[in-house]
């Protein structure tokens, strides 16, 4: 049927055969799939939500490219959207896309700007879920610039928004950060009161959180 569609069902086709292969982690499938979605942009009539999404769509895309640049540019064209219709937490997954960015292009003053922003939308609109991941982030931040003591201190306000069974691998992941960080600086017992935490959160795991935990 594909050559009966008009522009916009072409559009739509490799808008969701796109997003099908970001899922299932063919991501150079997905880019490919969504700029041919982006070359229809122009040729058709759209709702400025589904343009937003479709940037949102794509940028994550180019970042899991490599592609920083254009995952920087399609962000920002969401966020705008997202802000001005205060949709406050999608726009937090824009900050935190484009952080992500600056930080793999180290470009670390503009990445701790992304995630401050993010940060004080989650505070001013109580999103605590984000928080989190968040700290995470602003922790991964400092310790890539070898500030130890910073990133321990955001490691740990992150694991205070992971208690419970629900944020089991999250913890995990802060944990092991944590135990990184430490290591780097010999302390040994540190080191090991923070694997034992790890462990320790292991056991309290339900059977099928173990086996999505176990490479920790």
């Amino acid at each position: 049927m594909e050559e009966d569609f008009d522009d916009k069902q072409r559009f739509l086709l490799n808008l969701n055969l796109g997003i099908y292969n970001y899922l299932i982690g063919e991501y150079h499938s997905a880019l490919d799939q969504l700029e041919d979605a982006l070359k229809l942009v122009n040729y058709s009539s759209f709702e400025e939500w589904e343009l937003a999404d479709f940037h949102n769509v794509i940028s994550l895309t180019y970042f899991k490219c490599n592609e920083y640049f254009n995952a920087i540019h399609h962000s920002s064209k969401s966020l705008k959207y997202y802000k001005d219709n205060l949709l406050f937490e999608r726009a937090i997954d824009s900050y935190i896309v484009t952080g992500m960015a600056y930080k793999n292009m180290k470009n670390y003053p503009e990445a701790e700007r992304n995630y401050n922003l993010a940060k004080k939308l989650a505070t001013d609109y109580k999103l605590t879920q984000y928080k989190g991941m968040l700290y995470q982030n602003l922790g991964s931040l400092q310790a890539i610039q070898e500030n130890h003591e910073k990133a321990i201190e955001y490691y740990t306000r992150s694991l205070s928004y992971k208690e419970g069974s629900q944020h089991v691998e999250g913890y995990m992941i802060t944990a092991l950060s944590i135990v990184k960080e430490y290591s780097k600086q010999n302390e040994h017992e540190l080191v090991i009161r923070w694997c034992k935490a790890g462990f320790n959160k292991m056991t309290e795991a339900g059977i099928q959180q173990k086996s999505n935990i176990k490479s920790y």
